[in-house]
């Protein structure tokens, strides 16, 4: 959703970031398709794409960014929604002892990179 109402407001270049690479890809696929199926852009006015990432891993973001930048030439706009979820959402969440110690790290401490902000 976040990126498709970047698109509804008028940007033509979106990257989608997914730690599954499959997921990222297809995700930018629908993306393009919905909007030319809906009469909202032409074949072509909107580009993106699904790229694997791992924020957890700082060479994984450099290698993403990399790419970013040179297709598209710079980032305008970065929104973050990494985190790390329980399996299902309607039980409890019951994380084990590694799970609770890397959440807060992996949806704070590993996403600084993407900022441009050393660790």
């Amino acid at each position: 959703m976040i990126a498709r109402t970047f698109a509804e407001s008028g940007s033509n270049a979106v990257v989608i970031l997914d730690l599954d690479q499959k997921m990222a890809e297809q995700a930018a696929d629908d993306l393009v398709k919905w909007f030319v199926e809906h009469g909202q852009a032409k074949e072509g006015e909107i580009s993106a794409i699904g790229l694997g990432c791992d924020v957890a891993n700082e060479e994984s973001v450099q290698s993403c960014f990399k790419t970013v930048v040179d297709k598209y030439g710079r980032v305008d706009v970065l929104v973050n929604a990494a985190g790390i979820v329980g399996k299902s959402p309607l039980r409890p969440l019951h994380l084990t002892d590694r799970e609770t110690e890397s959440a807060p790290f992996v949806s704070f401490d590993r996403e600084l990179p993407c900022f441009g902000i050393p660790r």
